[in-house]
């Protein structure tokens, strides 16, 4: 998430009412590994199937950048050289295709790997432009979910879609939220987790048998200090990984909002979260860098 075009005056109001929070719980610094560093705003990071790390604003807002299973970090594409605008939220599918939320040019772009073509998916709901997209989520279904805050005023008017690859359909999940950002859906697609970063808080919101209908949502963890948060991850038991930006903890959450275990110390700006195999992948934008955790120190908790 584009932290830095978010009006934070809203949050010293709402930080009031953050008192006795699970989240307050003192936080364990777990050892860490430096994967890659010397990024502007990493976020987004996504795996393809050969190992490769991607990661958006490598030297610059509009580089998407990659690091090798041997380390080595390369510019993969600069979406601005390309006449392209820059993105945040990115995420592969099965077929290899990387998707990304251009959030410069408001609309959920497909990028070929081998072509480096660049190719709209949807950029419009009733025949008017996306406000400027942030994350996104693609179910194994083949639907993409993703947020889409109101940038003008932060604290309403965001939105959650799904748009269906089968039926080429965009659907509004969820209106009036206070800047939706990270989310991610459950394994069985009955449960939608949108993080609202100007209220500090994850909110769970139950799917209709399709996904494509979402009910009342409920709020199931509520952080203190910070922005609030940013990434949301969903390991195979249904918890879930939160980072928090401006407050430096990885949380690791059950789906009824019980902290399971915290993690910090390795910068105060954490983005996004991504699993991968006994790790997980933390971009942080303080130190401009990505590190690697072993799931077993949460797992342990």
């Amino acid at each position: 998430m584009k932290i830095r075009n978010l009006v934070f005056a809203t949050l010293a109001v709402l930080g009031a009412f953050c008192t006795d929070l699970a989240a307050q719980r003192k936080c364990s610094e777990f050892p860490y590994e430096v994967v890659t560093e010397g990024w502007k705003f990493p976020e987004g990071p996504a795996f393809d199937n050969k190992g490769n790390l991607y990661a958006v604003a490598y030297k610059k807002f509009a580089d998407i950048g990659r690091v090798t299973p041997e380390g080595k970090t390369e510019i993969f594409m600069d979406l601005e050289a390309l006449g392209q605008g820059a993105a945040n939220g990115m995420a592969f599918s099965p077929d290899g295709r990387l998707f990304a939320c251009e959030y410069e040019g408001k609309r959920i772009i497909s990028i070929d790997l081998k072509t480096r073509k660049v190719a709209t998916v949807v950029d419009s709901y009733n025949g008017k432009p996306l406000n400027e997209v942030n994350d996104i989520y693609l179910h194994e279904s083949g639907d993409i979910y993703f947020t889409d805050p109101y940038r003008v005023d932060a604290t309403t008017g965001g939105r959650v879609f799904v748009y269906s690859q089968k039926e080429k359909k965009l659907y509004l999940l969820v209106d009036g939220l206070a800047f939706p950002n990270g989310l991610t859906v459950s394994k069985d697609k009955k449960t939608l987790y949108v993080a609202q970063t100007v209220r500090r808080n994850v909110t769970a919101y139950p799917l209709s048998e399709n996904g494509h209908k979402a009910g009342p949502g409920r709020e199931i963890f509520l952080m203190a200090g910070g922005n609030g948060p940013d990434g949301i991850e969903l390991d195979e038991k249904g918890n879930l990984f939160i980072t928090h930006y401006g407050g430096g903890n990885l949380y690791y959450v059950s789906p009824q909002g019980e902290l399971l275990a915290c993690a910090t110390g390795f910068g105060a700006n954490l983005t996004n979260v991504q699993i991968r195999g006994e790790w997980i992948y933390v971009t942080e934008v303080e130190r401009g860098h990505i590190v690697r955790i072993k799931r077993e120190h949460f797992m342990a908790r």
